[in-house]
């Protein structure tokens, strides 16, 4: 696995208005949680095999608009 959820990782995250940037917070349970990353390599190179697959066209030009 590349990524885990977080365990006993009670809190939220605060995300700064004016930069964009998040931190984790730690404090009372919520119903937010957070992904470790384990091996950014492995999950990159899954990323970027999902981005260069052909495109997944439907079978009949018709299910386009369904």
């Amino acid at each position: 696995m590349f990524t885990s959820e977080c365990t006993n990782c009670d809190g939220v995250n605060s995300i700064d208005p004016a930069t964009g940037k998040n931190k984790w917070i730690p404090g009372p349970k919520s119903n937010q949680t957070y992904l470790l990353l384990h091996d950014g390599t492995a999950a990159g190179n899954a990323i970027d095999d999902l981005l260069c697959q052909p495109p997944k066209l439907p079978q009949h030009p018709a299910d386009i608009f369904a």
